[in-house]
């Protein structure tokens, strides 16, 4: 499994950042607010998810953000592209405390 990339930032291509890494090119699914400057050497926490039909990588700039991204994800009914749409509008700390107080149901309304 692939936990963290380090590379240069190539491009983003529908909403999946590409991570040259020593000439490979990884294509990381990245929530929406994700920036980088091309050319820029960047660290992305991946988690990898294995489906039976594809094995993708979701890219974070923090370990929080994995960390909550995990969490929505084992939510029964919300899937990875779920969470990280979650994840694109909402802060680390407010979902951190919704999840906390058990309110995810707020949140799945906006469900992407």
């Amino acid at each position: 499994m692939i936990a963290v990339l380090r590379g240069t930032f190539v491009d983003i291509v529908a909403g999946e950042a590409v991570i040259d890494v020593n000439g490979v090119g990884y294509a990381v699914r990245v929530p929406a607010t994700y920036m980088a400057d091309r050319g820029s050497i960047v660290k992305l926490y991946v988690d990898t998810v294995v489906r039976e039909d594809a094995i993708t990588l979701f890219g974070f700039n923090t370990p929080s953000e994995k960390m909550v991204f995990r969490k929505l994800y084992s939510v029964s009914g919300v899937g990875p592209k779920t969470a990280l749409g979650i994840i694109s509008f909402f802060s680390v700390d407010d979902l951190v405390r919704t999840i906390s107080s058990k309110m995810l149901g707020y949140f799945l309304k906006f469900q992407v």
